[in-house]
């Protein structure tokens, strides 16, 4: 149910600007879901990849983002969701895919991982794991990070039409984004793509 009362279906190939919204605008944003109909996986590991960086360099963050930014297309095409949080000089970004050997995961980001070690005012971290499932992923990953719990953040890639993040000028976008907060979440397609759903 949409904010002025009316009833649509949304999917992948029907109002699939706001299908895309919905799932990651978060709950009540664009309006109410009524409905739900969910499509079940076999239990599969994931691969995983991950950044943990402080920055000292506000060109170096800006970079770092667009990178994420130009690079989320291929993602999503590969099955990958995931994080990016940037605050307070900190960078740290989560991406998985169920859909990938340990291998793959390990080529795919091996050259951002060369790109983020480049930048100057970086001290950066990075690894690529293999886990039994998502569960195992967020209690060894993502719950040690509760901090980010009921704090004022700003969220983009669901909020933003796809042909934005689509485009030709990743570090333009990276600036807005940036600009916005001091404390940014980019949410790289997490249970969705631009293309089949995947996870």
């Amino acid at each position: 149910m949409t904010a002025d009362g009316d009833y649509v279906i949304a999917n992948p190939y029907q109002k699939e600007d706001l299908f895309w919204a919905l799932r990651g605008g978060g709950g009540g944003t664009w309006g109410v879901v009524t409905s739900v109909t969910y499509k079940t996986h076999p239990y599969a590991p994931l691969s995983s990849a991950l950044l943990l960086a402080n920055s000292t360099n506000t060109n170096s963050t800006q970079n770092i983002l667009a990178e994420i930014i130009r690079l989320t297309p291929s993602l999503v095409e590969q099955g990958y969701g995931g994080y990016c949080f940037i605050f307070a000089g900190q960078i740290r970004l989560f991406f998985l895919s169920p859909n990938v050997t340990a291998e793959e995961t390990q080529a795919k980001f091996l050259p951002f991982f060369e790109f983020a070690a480049s930048q100057p005012g970086l001290s950066v971290q990075n690894s690529t794991a293999v886990y039994q499932d998502f569960w195992t992923w967020y209690e060894s990953v993502l719950a040690p990070s509760t901090n980010f719990v009921g704090i004022p953040s700003e969220m983009s890639s669901w909020l933003l039409p796809k042909n934005v993040i689509q485009t030709d000028k990743p570090k333009d976008l990276a600036a807005e984004l940036l600009n916005v907060t001091s404390r940014f979440a980019y949410l790289s397609v997490f249970f969705h793509n631009l293309g089949n759903t995947r996870i």
